[in-house]
């Protein structure tokens, strides 16, 4: 076997494992999406896309703009509205007029918000420590090292 047959074969190797790695990382994403999402929606009574929402909020407590929210959960401006507006009849953000930009409005929590991100916080910790039970400490410290290395190394048409 000549050297440019072994290299096209490593490539096709390492095509390979790319694609399983894709399909591993989208495989535990989806059980522990599907299993967070379970247990917020029957214990605290949102969805996961609320938490997830609710979270950047909660760390901002001077709200963030409905740009900026659809920057932070990487989903369309469209999406961040029809979900914050969600939010917003439930009772767990409100939307005020930024102090910045007239144009634009800030979401914030309301105390109520707070409280119920406070108490799905909780559950999204003891799902995730279920999860990962069976895992070794110093493996999930590395694993979690390797994926921020891989997506420090990613590289994009844009």
């Amino acid at each position: 076997m000549g050297h440019d047959q072994a290299n096209a074969d490593e490539s096709v190797e390492l095509a390979k494992e790319q694609v399983r790695l894709w399909l591993s990382i989208m495989r535990m994403h989806g059980t522990v999406s599907t299993e967070l999402n379970r247990k917020l929606s029957a214990e605290v009574g949102i969805s996961l896309a609320k938490f997830d929402t609710m979270s950047h909020l909660y760390r901002f407590p001077d709200g963030l703009s409905m740009s900026e929210l659809s920057d932070a959960l990487r989903v369309s401006n469209g999406n961040v509205s029809g979900l914050v507006n969600r939010l917003i009849r439930e009772g767990f953000v409100f939307k005020e007029m930024s102090k910045t930009d007239r144009r634009s409005f800030q979401a914030r929590l309301t105390d109520l918000g707070k409280a119920t991100f406070e108490e799905a916080l909780q559950t999204h910790r003891h799902v995730l420590s279920k999860l990962f039970s069976q895992t070794n400490p110093k493996a999930l410290t590395a694993t979690l090292q390797n994926l921020r290395s891989l997506n420090n190394n990613l590289v994009s048409d844009e």
